[in-house]
């Protein structure tokens, strides 16, 4: 019985660095998703008011060039928040939370 105690008190340290440990990951992952977000808004924001600029001066082939830069960095936004989303959804599996 005195073992078991001493096997246990020894357990929770061990027990609080692995959730340390995995909290700090997982506050990595939501800092790269806000950060990924940021960045997709800026530059949704600005492919944005290159579109209408376009527009508005009659550059039509500019206008289609802008347009699909646009679509092909909110393609590579959506894939990196895939990507960071399979990584959280594995750390949650880690900690025993389904997604």
């Amino acid at each position: 019985m005195q073992k078991q105690r001493f096997i246990a008190l020894n357990a929770e340290p061990s027990k609080r660095r692995v959730l340390v440990a995995r909290s700090r990951v997982l506050r990595v992952v939501a800092d790269e998703v806000r950060t990924l977000a940021t960045r997709t808004h800026s530059s949704t924001k600005e492919n944005t008011s290159a579109v209408i600029v376009s527009i508005t001066q009659g550059r039509d082939e500019k206008t289609v060039a802008s347009m699909e830069e646009s679509r092909k960095s909110g393609y590579a936004s959506v894939e990196e928040a895939r990507n960071s989303w399979i990584v959280v959804k594995a750390e949650l599996k880690a900690h025993g939370r389904d997604t």
